[in-house]
């Protein structure tokens, strides 16, 4: 599918095909705020090496309890990739899982995944263009781009003062943008920011505030999904 891996990506690691990371006791499981949901583990290779994680575990994450930091190399000066923003902001983590480029720090394992450095430009897994799903066509008056709390925003704006149709799409799993990072609680007056209440919390008071809206048939939201535009006559 790829070059056989460079054998310089064992670096910062202690791989084996032992059942528990080295680094196992890195592991969250309990914490003062969030759930850890770590229970079921799930097999999964790298480099065509086995290794052992926890099902709805980041790839980055299954790889960072091995030591394993640096999973591609820049193609311009072959310096070392791996986890920089962990928010699917940037490109810094990608990796090849089961023969597509994907980010791996928002990019779940699943059991026998096979995973691939990125290195230099390698080959990808070729698609068969009749295994693509039908095309699901859908009209809309305003489009909003992003699901954080100005497209949450614009979306009640929209739905409260007009009938227009509106789609939100969002690349992540769930609506609330940077809110879903923020455990700490917001300061300030509750009428205006949800003081007292925690980022992801909030998060989560919009989405459900934004669903239960009067008007909610006049939008279609869209997650996991990327936004391209396409325009008559360029």
């Amino acid at each position: 599918m790829n070059k056989k891996p460079d054998n310089n990506f064992k670096n910062n690691s202690n791989e084996s095909n032992s059942c528990s990371s080295p680094l196992e006791g890195s592991i969250i499981r309990e914490h003062p705020v969030l759930q850890s949901n770590y229970k079921n583990k799930i097999t999964f290779y790298y480099n065509d090496k086995k290794y052992y994680g926890y099902e709805g575990m980041m790839i980055t994450s299954a790889l960072a309890s091995y030591g394993i930091y640096n999973i591609g190399k820049n193609l311009h000066d072959n310096s070392y990739q791996g986890l920089f923003c962990a928010n699917g902001m940037c490109a810094q983590c990608r990796i090849i899982a089961d023969g597509y480029i994907v980010k791996g720090c928002m990019t779940a394992i699943q059991d026998n995944m096979r995973l691939y450095s990125v290195e230099s430009l390698p080959s990808l897994k070729r698609e068969k263009l009749e295994s693509f799903p039908d095309i699901y066509e859908t009209k809309a008056d305003v489009v909003v781009i992003g699901g954080g709390p100005s497209g949450l925003s614009a979306c009640f704006e929209l739905l409260n003062n007009s009938s227009l149709k509106v789609i939100l799409v969002d690349d992540k799993q769930a609506l609330g943008g940077k809110l879903l990072l923020q455990t700490h609680k917001f300061f300030g007056s509750k009428e205006d920011c949800y003081a007292g209440t925690r980022g992801f919390e909030i998060a989560k008071i919009l989405e459900d505030k934004l669903k239960e809206n009067s008007k909610i048939n006049n939008l279609k939201i869209f997650t996991n999904t990327y936004f391209i535009g396409a325009f008559e006559n360029n």
